[in-house]
């Protein structure tokens, strides 16, 4: 059962991950009129490949102590603002995109990662309460 549940949400993740790169990539050319900017292809498969490791590492602590999770939960947290901060900046040196596309499609993404980040640990949780009982 638990395997199951496990596959449903990465499922789920990964057709949200898919709809959001295609909605976004249509979002910048068609509202914004602005061209996709180079690698935009590169940000939606990032947050994936980083959600999918918040994911499992919250399953391999999901037995842990409830101050080991928090304290976890709050270096991925950490990490993560890190990592996207660096990520952005040197996407922005680097490739010099367009600023206001760019800002709009990292913070859908980013807003996306933060709910399925919030999700998972919320069902981590519960699914350790429950075998907890």
């Amino acid at each position: 059962m638990k395997m199951k549940k496990n596959h449903k949400i990465i499922v789920i993740y990964t057709l949200m991950t898919l709809f959001l790169g295609f909605f976004l990539c249509w979002l910048t050319e068609k509202i914004f009129q602005q061209p996709i900017f180079r690698f935009y292809f590169f940000l939606p498969i990032l947050f994936y490949l980083l959600g999918m490791v918040l994911f499992f590492v919250l399953q391999k602590y999901a037995q842990a102590s409830s101050l080991k999770q928090v304290n976890i939960f709050l270096i991925l947290k950490l990490s993560k603002i890190i990592v996207w901060g660096i990520v952005a900046l040197i996407y922005l040196l680097a490739f010099k995109v367009a600023i206001k596309p760019f800002v709009v499609v990292f913070g859908a993404y980013y807003l996306f990662y933060l709910i399925f980040e919030t999700f998972s640990f919320y069902q981590i949780e519960k699914q350790y309460a429950r075998q907890k009982k």
